[in-house]
C-alpha cells in the first residue's frame, strides 16, 4: 500500500510527521506532484514572515493579508486552493523564531482549515515534518 493509500484510510486534518514517516513520505512522493506541495521554512525571523512565506509558496492572491484569518480564507477557498490539492507537506516550521503561542495558533488554523474543506469534500492533509505542541502524531506505521 502506498502513503497515499494509507493517507486516504484516516480523517482529513493536520498532522505531525514521525522521522520514518517524513522519509516514507519522500520516497513515495515528490514536490509538485499531483496534488501535493512542499513548504520549507527556513529560519523566519517571525509568524509574519512565515505567512508571506507561506502565502508566496501557495500563489495566494494579491488581497491575501499575511495574517491568520487571511489564511483561513485562501486555504478554504476551492478558487485560491485548487480542490485537487490534497497534501501539504510543511517542514522547518520549528525553524520559525515566534513565541510559541503564534505557531501553535498557526496550527489551529491549518487543522481547522483542513477541517472546512473535509466538510466541503475537498479533503486536505497538512503534514508536518516534525512534532509541534498541540498537532498530533501521524496515525500511520
Amino acid at each position: 500500500m502506498s502513503f497515499r493509500q494509507a493517507l486516504a484510510s484516516i480523517s482529513p486534518g493536520i498532522y505531525a510527521l514521525s522521522a520514518d514517516q517524513l522519509a516514507a513520505l519522500a520516497l513515495s512522493l515528490h514536490s509538485g506532484s499531483d496534488g501535493m506541495r512542499q513548504i520549507h521554512f527556513p529560519g523566519c525571523r517571525n509568524i509574519t514572515v512565515a505567512l508571506t512565506h507561506l502565502g508566496h509558496a501557495l500563489n495566494f492572491p494579491d488581497w491575501y493579508g499575511n495574517n491568520l484569518d487571511a489564511l483561513m480564507d485562501c486555504l478554504c477557498d476551492p478558487d485560491v486552493l485548487a480542490p485537487s490539492m490534497k497534501i501539504l507537506l510543511l517542514t522547518g516550521l520549528t525553524n520559525i523564531h515566534s513565541p510559541k503561542g503564534k505557531l501553535q495558533a498557526l496550527g489551529e488554523v491549518l487543522g481547522e482549515a483542513a477541517a472546512e474543506r473535509a466538510r466541503n469534500n475537498m479533503a486536505l492533509y497538512i503534514l508536518c515534518g516534525e512534532p509541534l505542541p498541540g498537532i498530533p502524531p501521524l496515525p500511520l506505521p
